[in-house]
């Protein structure tokens, strides 16, 4: 109530995930703005309601927490786990804008000691936007989602936020796969992917209804110097009656190792 302005609806993520669970045709109209502070100095994230004829669109002004960990879990994640195979998948849903659907899956193993129930995300874009806005959805191998349990950073073009596991992650557990999906536009036409961990096979996938001139150029980015070299081996296009698609993949990368691709 402390944070609500005219017509706005707020629920934490506690009777947010509630409802969706008791009434999931409500899963459309709540949306998850960011951490904020309430009363007594309590963080909750918050969870903006609004539909047509209803509520609010616009996040509260006040109470906002916004504290980057990005670079900070980077280094927790090379030494909490490894990434078996991590398949990268753009579609182009607009050419006109270059709205992509990015569709990204990480089989993940636990190396550290002790059991994980959380996995930091962190997302960057070239257009500003809302995070209500972009349709994420993380689901586990088994196609259920799961839980965004703290929406740390929801600026215009960055966002951080954190997603609780159904079952803890234990030490050495034979791999899990997490998929991450959502919405975000691509103007520059160009995408960039850092690893933060070993990975044993990275896969790139993109495909783009037919109609646009595309070019195919894998870069690797030097993630200090910014310099770029032309990636090995170069990415295959194939051309069919409704879409373009380029595919590539490189085996054995390091923590830390850096990808642009370009069409």
């Amino acid at each position: 109530m402390d944070l609500g302005g005219p017509m706005q609806i707020f629920a934490s993520s506690r009777i947010a995930d509630d409802i969706r669970r008791l009434s999931p045709e409500y899963k459309a109209i709540m949306h998850p703005v960011g951490d904020y502070t309430v009363k007594h100095g309590e963080q909750l994230l918050i969870y903006n309601i609004y539909g047509e004829g209803f509520g609010n669109r616009n996040t509260p002004k006040k109470g906002k927490v916004q504290k980057s960990k990005a670079a900070e879990q980077d280094l927790k994640n090379s030494n909490t786990f490894h990434f078996s195979s991590v398949d990268l998948g753009v579609k182009i849903t607009d050419p006109k804008t270059m709205m992509a659907r990015h569709t990204w899956t990480w089989d993940i193993r636990n190396i550290s000691p002790e059991p994980k129930d959380q996995i930091f995300y962190y997302l960057d874009g070239d257009v500003p936007r809302e995070f209500a806005d972009m349709n994420v959805v993380v689901t586990n191998g088994s196609g259920k989602e799961l839980e965004i349990i703290s929406l740390n950073v929801n600026k215009p073009y960055h966002k951080e936020f954190i997603v609780k596991l159904d079952k803890p992650l234990k030490p050495n557990q034979t791999s899990q796969k997490i998929t991450l999906q959502y919405d975000w536009e691509e103007p520059e036409r160009n995408f960039f992917y850092k690893v933060s961990s070993d990975c044993k096979l990275l896969q790139y996938h993109f495909t783009m209804p037919k109609g646009t001139d595309v070019k195919n150029r894998v870069l690797k980015v030097d993630p200090e110097t910014g310099y770029k070299t032309h990636a090995t081996p170069a990415a295959k296009v194939k051309y069919h009656k409704d879409r373009i698609e380029i595919s590539w993949e490189k085996s054995n990368l390091s923590a830390y190792e850096a990808y642009r691709f370009e069409w």
